[in-house]
């Protein structure tokens, strides 16, 4: 009987990692910087940010609609999404659909 339960443990927290991996893949977060910010058609309290992601090596634009339910900060303090300017270099959390933290910063190397 221990020894099922002990199986029964470890096929529980093996299923807990895949799950987590899973989830952590789902928000693989988009970095780059912002070369257009433009108020969205569809939402009054959100911007659609222009990003150029990718580096050097694999340069492509992503366009990602931030809205008041997204938590942002600028160069750490918080802000709104209306903060947003061009230039800055963001991180977004997750990558694909609606983002829940931006992370801008306005100084840098």
């Amino acid at each position: 009987m221990q020894k099922h339960m002990t199986l029964v443990a470890l096929g529980a927290t093996l299923a807990l990692a895949a799950y987590s991996i899973a989830k952590d893949a789902d928000e693989k977060p988009v970095r780059g910087k912002i070369t257009e910010v433009s108020k969205d058609p569809k939402n009054p309290k959100a911007v659609d940010l222009v990003i150029t992601a990718g580096g050097k090596n694999n340069p492509h634009t992503v366009t990602v609609v931030v809205d008041d339910t997204a938590q942002v900060t600028v160069d750490g303090v918080p802000a709104k999404y209306a903060d947003l300017t061009e230039g800055e270099r963001v991180l977004i959390t997750p990558g694909t659909g609606t983002p829940k933290t931006v992370e801008a910063i306005t100084k840098g190397p």
